[in-house]
């Protein structure tokens, strides 16, 4: 939806900007993005979108670095709550990784499908966030393959798959048939079904 007749004070331009910069990203890509579209879209002169941000690029940087920095900070947070034991930790992770996804669709879409398109150093930082987050997938899910609360081999390979699932269905909102306070809890059962958790086998 475009921006188009809103008026937002000084403090909010630079938000409706970055709003109106994600939905056309999404839908674009960003090299198929122009600047004079995202001011279009967002209802500004060029000039202002230049006072408020960089360039195009430093628009996707700051997108993308601050989608992945909320990611990072609730997927750690929820699993150092979760305390010591893998099962919870998974859980933890996975919810949190799917809440994100469930409430930031197109920006959590734009931030894994634009990765590419970010120049360095911005890339790297990204990524280094992006191996955090996995990582703490792939050490709950070795620990509980290394105490048998999983039945699970390749850890860094098995956390990469989960979180392109919990992406694809919490994204999604499966397809509207899942109400939303549910999702996340599909997720959860989904991760560690696919960890071969005992904690399910033995219920």
């Amino acid at each position: 939806m475009r921006a188009r007749g809103h008026r937002p004070g000084a403090a909010g331009t630079g938000q409706v900007i970055v709003d109106a910069a994600i939905r056309l990203f999404h839908e674009r890509g960003f090299h198929g993005t122009s600047v004079r579209d995202i001011a279009r879209e967002a209802d500004v002169g060029i000039a202002t979108l230049f006072h408020h941000h960089a360039s195009k690029m430093a628009l996707l940087n700051g997108i993308v670095a601050a989608d992945v920095d909320e990611l990072a900070a609730r997927v750690r947070g929820a699993v150092s709550a979760a305390g010591e034991d893998p099962t919870e930790r998974l859980g933890a992770a996975t919810r949190a990784y799917a809440r994100h996804h469930r409430e930031r669709p197109l920006r959590s879409a734009l931030s894994t499908s634009e990765l590419r398109s970010l120049q360095e150093p911005a890339r790297g930082a990204v990524q280094r966030k992006r191996d955090e987050v996995r990582r703490q997938f792939s050490s709950a899910l070795a620990d509980g393959a290394a105490s048998g609360a999983f039945a699970c081999d390749h850890p860094g390979e098995l956390a990469l798959a989960l979180e392109a699932i919990c992406a694809a269905v919490a994204g999604s909102g499966a397809g509207g048939e899942i109400a939303a306070e549910d999702i996340e809890d599909l997720c959860v059962e989904m991760a560690l079904r696919v960890a071969g958790s005992r904690r399910l086998v033995a219920h």
